[in-house]
């Protein structure tokens, strides 16, 4: 296959019986206990500001091939810690394009199948047709913190220059308005 990130990940995705399933609960709990210890008490961090994705949103229908895309997000869903996205800013064809000299083949980074999805010359990466879709980045926080990581989300977005989306600038369409 010559790509051993996505044979992993392909060898781990097997049907599997009740003790497989209880071992792995066992190593989801080994990996939390060990990444609260070496990450939220060793460094007291309030938050983890994160990006969400390994790429801008997608136009819809162009992840069914690539859903390992998400992986930013598999790992705070294991060790099952609150998280929230705050669009940061949209896809823009001017500054968004891939640089003239990087290649999906060449770049020796991941997965060169799901970069070859993602950006190769029949990719679903495409500026120009993603055009106004989101960016965003992901705020994560320790077990039962939600509110917490609310607040901070609150603060990130504050920070934020105005972006005409995001929290508080929805506003009820001329057809809903008055219903």
């Amino acid at each position: 296959m010559g790509d051993p990130l996505f044979a992993g990940g392909l060898r781990n995705s097997k049907h599997s019986n009740v003790a497989d399933y209880w071992q792995k609960n066992k190593e989801m709990a080994i990996m939390n206990k060990e990444f609260y210890e070496l990450v939220w008490d060793k460094y007291e961090f309030d938050a983890i500001v994160a990006p969400g994705m390994v790429c801008p949103a997608l136009p819809h229908g162009g992840t069914t091939r690539l859903s390992p895309i998400a992986n930013n997000t598999f790992f705070y869903n294991i060790i099952d810690s609150p998280v929230g996205v705050i669009p940061v800013t949209r896809v823009d064809p001017e500054k968004d394009q891939l640089p003239a000299d990087w290649s999906s083949k060449g770049n020796q980074i991941g997965s060169p199948i799901l970069n070859g999805g993602l950006y190769g010359p029949s990719g679903v990466y495409n500026p120009e047709k993603m055009k106004g879709l989101p960016v965003g980045v992901q705020v994560v926080g320790r077990h039962w913190e939600d509110e917490k990581i609310v607040e901070i989300m609150d603060v990130v977005d504050k920070a934020l220059p105005r972006r005409d989306f995001g929290p508080g600038s929805w506003a009820p369409s001329k057809e809903t308005a008055g219903k």
